[in-house]
């Protein structure tokens, strides 16, 4: 990939998580209900894996002991294994307070920065059941699950977490349309025989125009969403536009009545 695109992708993870760290520390009470059926408290934690699991895989490490169990889950989750391998992390991370994750968070994430330093962020990475990516797919990810959920919080504080158009076009660039690249994305996203596990699956498209003039760039697939459709420009990037042009991710809790309860 172009140098600096590869510089403005580890740029605009370095900027959010900050950002983000910031927000939480600002947590009064960590069991304000978030997003689904997770507090806030739940939401930091689940940042919390997606930083450290990401970075195992982008760094190609051995889990520690305590991780063992959750790395090689994740090894084997396809999408409609993700709410299992939650569950799991969330038992892992007890801890529920902002301002003990945050400095984890921020230190992770530049673990993570600092071991791809070297890399041009083509590097072939087996993934979430073993889904071979580019490097760059797994800092976009980390990228989106910083905006995505640091937008839950933020809305749950009577606050706003707003996205600039150069980090939502790189979230689409370098997480989603890397994604659909993949040759293993068929198996990845394959839903489970079972359907009663995705009761909550939906069928959306999603339109993203990632230049001033309108782009054709859209993707219907069966995503974990809580809206039937979703059309959005790059300028105008809303937390639902982005999590429902996901296709795949660490999910968070579905429940029927809340308004964004799903995730990248």
């Amino acid at each position: 990939m172009a140098t600096s695109e590869w510089a403005a992708l580890r740029e605009a993870l370095a900027q959010t998580t900050s950002r983000f760290v910031d927000l939480v520390k600002g947590v009064r009470d960590p069991g304000v209900a978030a997003v689904g059926t997770w507090s806030i408290g739940e939401v930091v934690a689940h940042v919390r894996e997606v930083t450290a699991v990401n970075s195992l895989f982008a760094l190609e490490l051995d889990p520690p002991e305590e991780l063992r169990a959750l790395h090689a889950k994740a090894q084997q989750a396809t999408m409609d294994k993700v709410a299992e391998l939650n569950e799991l992390a969330l038992n892992v991370w007890s801890e529920r307070s902002p301002h003990l994750l945050a400095p984890a968070i921020r230190e992770q994430v530049s673990t993570l920065l600092d071991g791809a330093a070297a890399s041009s962020g083509d590097q072939q990475i087996a993934w979430l059941g073993r889904t071979r990516v580019p490097l760059k797919l797994i800092l976009g990810h980390t990228l989106s699950e910083l905006f995505v959920h640091g937008n839950d919080i933020a809305r749950a504080m009577g606050r706003s977490f707003p996205l600039p158009r150069q980090q939502a076009n790189l979230i689409f660039e370098m997480f989603l349309f890397e994604l659909l690249r993949s040759p293993d994305v068929a198996t990845f996203a394959a839903a489970s025989t079972d359907s009663s596990s995705y009761s909550a699956v939906r069928r959306v498209t999603t339109q993203c125009s990632p230049a001033a003039a309108p782009i054709s760039a859209a993707a219907s697939m069966p995503l974990l969403s809580g809206s039937s459709t979703s059309k959005t420009t790059a300028s105008g990037l809303s937390r639902r536009a982005i999590e429902t042009a996901s296709l795949a991710s660490f999910a968070s809790p579905i429940t029927s009545n809340s308004p964004s309860n799903s995730s990248v």
